[in-house]
């Protein structure tokens, strides 16, 4: 931060005049200084502004491991000692969604979910070899008129074609699908009919001739099979986009779990924003938590470390909700048991329902 210089009589933001004590301006709260800075003041004014670094974020990880601990301190008024709850909350979550988009597609035991757009690419240039293939024999034919050359560019050609061409237009989608093992792509019944994927119309993603062509009507047919392409080909792309959308779906249902705590604690005397701080801040740890084990099992690259991980950190997050019930609302084990079971189905059934919601419009939306 700037240093003090107690020869400045009036503050450089203000205008308001110091007293010969005053370090600090008494209007706008701004350090009795000449403007000056170091490169050392300069990037810690930064990491305190951007990040809020000055303890708060180690004091904040440190007591979030402890169930309940930051809603009851931060409600007892310790509100600089912590991150703010829906600062942190956010901070979380995006630095969660980023670490799962960047192990899960990167994990090194993860199908190869680019095939489709492989064998698609592979495709349109076996396409584009045989025109050009074509177009030549078609320019030897017009420059030799003999019988005899003529029998031989038809051999060619025949040769070519039952060699590298023949089977061009047998590549279908099923035979992608198989080529990736169980992880179905892209599949859609379109009148019992087999889309090709070399189709032209569908490689160019004109879905509106290829509906024309293949007989496919009705406006949530023609969603379903651009939507199912779209998916298909880029499988990272949308995972990214759904992703990103479970943000919405999680702004949502915090509130929503808010108001089912209210109508549990309603003769107690808390307050809405209570119960929204109070899964912030659980949130919060889960988003930590699951991080740290999904790093971890980046690192490690082990299915059974990766699933045995898992499964106790759901485990841990069980079991860290009831104390932090038990803790900060302060009633009896039988009585914070029953609400906090009845707090998870009520979690499960809107979270699920959310979250269908949400990938249905993702899909839909995806462009």
């Amino acid at each position: 931060m700037p240093r003090i210089n107690k020869n400045i009589p009036n503050c450089l933001n203000c205008n308001n005049p110091f007293s010969e004590a005053d370090q600090f301006c008494s209007n706008c709260s701004q350090k009795r200084t000449d403007g000056l800075i170091t490169v050392k003041d300069l990037f810690s004014d930064f990491f305190s502004t951007v990040f809020n670094i000055d303890g708060k974020l180690a004091n904040t990880i440190k007591d979030l491991f402890i169930p309940g601990k930051l809603t009851t301190a931060f409600f007892a008024g310790q509100h600089e000692k912590y991150y703010k709850p829906l600062r942190m909350f956010f901070v979380f979550m995006v630095a969660h969604l980023a670490i799962l988009s960047l192990t899960i597609f990167n994990a090194k035991n993860m199908v190869n979910t680019g095939n489709f757009e492989n064998e698609l690419v592979k495709v349109q240039h076996k396409k584009e070899i045989k025109l050009s293939v074509d177009t030549l024999l078609l320019e030897q034919r017009q420059q030799f008129k003999s019988k005899k050359e003529t029998i031989v560019l038809d051999s060619i050609s025949s040769k070519l074609s039952t060699r590298y061409f023949n089977n061009m237009d047998s590549i279908t989608l099923t035979d992608v699908i198989n080529g990736i093992g169980e992880m179905v792509v892209f599949n859609i019944d379109l009148n019992d009919y087999v889309v090709a994927v070399d189709d032209i119309h569908l490689l160019d993603n004109d879905f509106e001739t290829f509906s024309e062509k293949y007989g496919v009507s009705g406006f949530w047919e023609k969603l379903s099979l651009q939507q199912s392409f779209r998916v298909s080909t880029d499988p990272k792309g949308s995972f990214n986009y759904v992703l990103g959308n479970m943000t919405w779906m999680l702004i949502l249902l915090i509130p929503a779990i808010a108001l089912i705590l209210k109508l549990l604690y309603v003769r107690n005397d808390f307050y809405f924003v209570q119960h929204l701080t109070f899964l912030f801040h659980n949130h919060a740890f889960a988003f930590l938590l699951v991080s740290i084990i999904a790093i971890t099992s980046y690192i490690v690259s082990s299915e059974v470390f990766g699933a045995a991980a898992f499964f106790l950190s759901m485990i841990g997050l069980y079991f860290y909700l009831f104390i932090a019930m038990k803790r900060y609302y302060g009633q009896g084990f039988i009585k914070t048991f029953l609400k906090y079971n009845f707090v998870i189905f009520s979690y499960l059934i809107i979270s699920l329902t959310f979250f269908v919601l949400t990938i249905m419009l993702s899909f839909a939306l995806y462009s």
